[in-house]
């Protein structure tokens, strides 16, 4: 345990992987604090179109309808972005453990619409959605269809020499 400069308080410094830490802040939220920025309603789909754009062999369209505008790696989907003013938000594909503790620990992410409500997550503008939340979860969704490829086509992403983030590097 080490001792604040300032205060002298114990405090314990602890590092964890971002949705331990996510999780951490919500529940402690006087103990734990970090500088992250709240998404607003019109930012949230922004953001996570920007990011799936940025990422490898990604195509989008419309194929179910014209307001749901779909983000797919080698024809397997991992983003939908619900292009409705009255109900702006992204649905992302998630382990199931990890979906039912982000459901439970965030009022802005509900069971996956119009897919398999145990893989997938909605989320919606919030006083819980950062920046940094949407980022995870959209990565997240990518990598976890990226890895259920085949070795062949994993591979050919793993070489692809794009740029794999919103601010320029992974």
């Amino acid at each position: 345990m080490l001792q604040t400069e300032l205060t002298g308080e114990p405090i314990v410094i602890l590092e964890a992987d971002p949705l331990e830490a996510r999780l951490l802040r919500q529940s402690h939220p006087d103990t734990f604090r970090s500088g992250a920025r709240l998404i607003s309603d019109d930012a949230l789909q922004e953001r996570a179109c920007s990011l799936a754009r940025s990422l490898a062999e990604v195509d989008e369209g419309y194929p179910f309808t014209d307001s749901l505008l779909v983000f797919k790696v080698t024809r397997h989907v991992f983003l939908i972005v619900t292009e409705d003013d009255s109900d702006p938000g992204i649905t992302v594909k998630a382990d199931p453990p990890d979906s039912d503790v982000l459901i439970q620990a965030n009022g802005s992410i509900t069971p996956g619409r119009y897919l398999d409500r145990h893989h997938w997550i909605s989320v919606r503008p919030g006083p819980d959605t950062t920046v940094t939340l949407v980022d995870e979860l959209v990565r997240e969704s990518y990598d976890l269809v990226v890895d259920g490829l085949p070795a062949a086509a994993r591979y050919r992403l793993s070489t692809d020499s794009g740029n794999t983030t919103v601010d320029g590097g992974r």
